[in-house]
């Protein structure tokens, strides 16, 4: 097998694609890879700019042969798309900074021009990716990343030097370069306390330069790195001294980190003779249907031979006169003619015909089932996910497969999230000019009902669960923004028990211990107090035990005891205002309606 030049190989991987790729035949290095572009234009050894192409890890071409793999694979595709689905697939949201959300507990209570840039960003996400939403386009880059080894976005800016759209670029298609031997100063945008502050460094950049082949004709596009202030020409990356059109920045979102190359190599590499290894044994099962030696029956003759007309028959039977309902309960009969005597020598044996099924000796199932369920297995490991992701489990419970979504989601998805959520808050929203909202990626629902019931019942029966702390925690389950009691309310932070003590203790010292409202032991009249003094001590009451946020709702209790208390006393179930003066300032002091 021929090995690439300067490139060491201690995997073997690269003898395996390379072998692919020319469809298993000992080929010299001049051969090989005549379908990579960048091989057959001698870019690996140096550009018409000056520059060295990266050869892939596991050697030119090897990228398109890595998504030709993935096409005929029996597994990867179910796992890749179990990725797209549950790291992208829903979608993202739009939360205030931490340090600003703290400031504004309340929804309603934004920072200064907070709503402006909520609108601009949506708006900037909705529009992002001309081809369709800004999901599809995460899902496309994903799919660059499991097959390829990483994936890439193009930056387009407009005349302002403002981020205006972002495309999506087939990884299969893309090379990188070598550093730059320049050192080169850039302004980084970072949000640093609620502020969108300028760093400068120096750095290095790399480019890159895609070719497609397009109708028999390549072409080529240089792009430059994501923030590089330099001005390139994007048909032969050359820099630019004088103003022209400059070449668009490339994102590069990395996969799995390979530590000889910057490309990074797909997860499944290590596994790549299973994938090759259960599509060759597929291949043999399907060539097995037009190509199997073995026949269903055989006719034996023993003593003679059949008669010519038994043969032709025979033949025409089992070819054309023995399929269909109508043909069921045919009779074939075969003449034989015994050999070396006639018919009226009795020393001669009557010739025998014997027809002998031969089924047992063909193949009943497919071939290799174990070993490609093995495969399968591997494969599937190498992406870490439950058999239940990729229709491979019909043995499950509920338990089982809500125990496999969560672990999935913990130890799988969410991480992944995270990463990309980090590159877009540490590099693409300072360049859209947003410092007061983190970009955040939605993920499923996974908590285990009946465990959040019994950690929030546990809660709260400890006194640790508050109006906020629930809040957050709902938030964090139905994936959108629900703001916080504010703190000038007094209640959002107090345990929902204690809270409810509270009322309880209020309602009930405005209805039995003022004035001698509530219970049957009520004083006589001349020691009872005037309505007036008792709302003015209700008032009081309740100002001293509640916070001002319950205190609405302990009003409207409260109002509904006294209405129900002097009812009683005038025997009446409505309260007129001409039977018991005084008591439209008492209903009123507490909340309520006097003529409800």
């Amino acid at each position: 097998m021929a090995k690439l030049k300067g490139d060491a190989d201690p995997t073997g991987m690269t003898a395996i694609v390379r072998a692919l790729s020319i469809g298993g035949k000992q080929a010299g290095d001049s051969q090989a890879f005549a379908d990579d572009p960048f091989y057959a234009l001698g870019m690996y050894v140096q550009s018409s700019s000056g520059r060295r192409v990266l050869v892939p890890p596991l050697g030119e071409g090897s990228l398109q042969m890595l998504v030709d793999i993935v096409d005929e694979s029996n597994i990867l595709p179910q796992c890749i798309e179990a990725y797209q689905t549950n790291i992208e697939g829903f979608g993202h949201r739009l939360e205030l900074i931490q340090a600003l959300a703290d400031e504004h507990p309340d929804q309603d209570d934004v920072p200064p021009g907070a709503d402006q840039e909520a609108a601009r960003l949506e708006e900037f996400f909705t529009y992002a990716y001309t081809e369709g939403s800004f999901v599809d386009l995460r899902k496309r880059t994903r799919y660059d990343m499991e097959v390829c080894g990483f994936g890439a976005w193009e930056v387009i800016r407009n005349v302002k030097g403002e981020i205006e759209r972002l495309n999506h670029v087939p990884a299969h298609t893309l090379r990188m370069t070598v550093f730059d031997k320049e050192i080169v100063a850039t302004k980084e945008k970072r949000r640093i306390g609620g502020k969108i502050k300028e760093v400068v460094l120096s750095r290095r950049f790399r480019t890159y330069v895609q070719i497609q082949t397009t109708a028999g004709r390549r072409e080529t596009v240089w792009f430059k790195s994501f923030l590089d202030p330099r001005a390139m020409n994007p048909k032969t990356g050359e820099w630019l001294t004088v103003p022209g059109k400059a070449a668009n920045e490339i994102i590069i979102w990395p996969g799995r980190y390979h530590p000889k190359s910057p490309y990074g190599v797909p997860r499944w590499v290590g596994n790549l003779t299973s994938v090759l290894g259960s599509r060759a044994s597929e291949e043999v099962n399907l060539l097995y249907f037009d190509n199997k030696a073995i026949p269903p029956m055989v006719v034996l003759v023993s003593g003679g031979r059949l008669t010519k007309g038994s043969i032709a028959k025979l033949e025409r039977t089992i070819q054309n006169e023995i399929k269909g309902r109508g043909n069921f309960h045919n009779i074939l009969v075969l003449e034989a003619q015994p050999v070396g005597g006639g018919a009226s020598d009795a020393t001669v044996k009557a010739p025998r015909i014997e027809m002998r099924p031969l089924t047992d000796a063909q193949l009943r199932d497919a071939m290799f089932m174990e070993y490609d369920n093995t495969n399968r297995t591997k494969s599937r490991s190498s992406f870490r996910l439950p058999p239940l992701f990729v229709g491979q489990s019909d043995d499950y419970t509920r338990a089982t497969a809500e125990a496999s979504a969560h672990m999935a989601e913990e130890q799988v998805y969410r991480p992944e999230r995270v990463g990309f959520d980090y590159k877009m808050n540490r590099w693409v929203l300072p360049e859209l000019g947003s410092y007061m909202y983190d970009f955040k990626s939605n993920g499923p629902n996974v908590t285990l009902n009946e465990d959040l019931i019994q950690v929030l019942a546990t809660a709260e029966t400890a006194g640790a669960m508050t109006p906020n702390i629930g809040r957050t925690i709902l938030a964090d389950i139905l994936e959108r923004s629900i703001s916080q009691i504010p703190a000038a309310e007094g209640w959002g932070d107090l345990p929902f028990s204690m809270t409810i003590e509270q009322m309880k203790e209020a309602v009930a010292q405005l209805t039995s211990g003022l004035g001698g409202f509530g219970g049957g032991n009520e004083p006589p009249p001349e020691k009872q107090l005037p309505p007036e003094k008792i709302a003015a001590m209700a008032q009081a009451a309740i100002a001293r035990a509640l916070p001002k946020g319950v205190r609405g709702a302990v009003l409207a209790e409260a109002a509904r005891a006294v209405k129900a208390e002097l009812a009683r006393r005038m025997g009446k179930t409505r309260i007129a205002p001409n039977v018991r003066p005084g008591a439209s300032a008492i209903i009123a002091a507490v909340g309520g309606d006097e003529n409800e």
